[in-house]
């Protein structure tokens, strides 16, 4: 995807980087335009200026929280940029942490507790219908707890 394209950043620490690489995989299926370094910097690309450019052109942020993101100054000054700018922020609470102040009053989406339901939550925050075809692969650890049950309720939704 090109970096003018993509309407949301991601933002999220390293150690968070398989969640985040599904969840984005799984976003794009459905239908989500975003932009991701892991996906989106391509071979002999300066990494700076991509994520520079990235930042700076996308309409939003999609701000992965956990233990390591909290404590990143990376992922605080891509947040304070955005801020700055006015752009749109969407917290991902993927871990339990202590949430950054500057992003208390922001209302997150839980992914915690149930990795479905977070996505569904998720795809509404974006403006996003969920399609039948987003399902989640149950052999795939994603989040602390709860992925078996968020898989079976999924499904379950998706045939009603």
């Amino acid at each position: 995807m090109t970096t003018e394209s993509a309407k949301f950043f991601f933002s999220y620490a390293r150690e968070d980087s398989d969640f985040v690489l599904k969840l984005a995989k799984e976003l794009r299926k459905a239908g989500a335009s975003l932009w991701l370094d892991r996906l989106d910097i391509l071979g002999g690309q300066r990494w700076d200026e991509a994520v520079q450019k990235a930042l700076g052109s996308c309409q939003g942020m999609l701000a992965v929280l956990s233990p390591g993101s909290a404590a990143s100054q990376n992922f605080m000054d891509e947040v304070s940029y955005a801020l700055e700018e006015r752009k749109q922020i969407i917290p991902v609470l993927y871990r339990e942490c202590i949430v950054p102040f500057r992003l208390r009053r922001v209302q997150h989406v839980d992914f915690t507790v149930s990795y479905g339901d977070g996505f569904a939550d998720l795809l509404r925050a974006l403006g996003l219908e969920r399609p039948a075809d987003v399902l989640f692969s149950m052999d795939e650890p994603t989040g602390e707890r709860g992925h078996t049950e968020a898989v079976q309720r999924l499904k379950k939704n998706l045939n009603r």
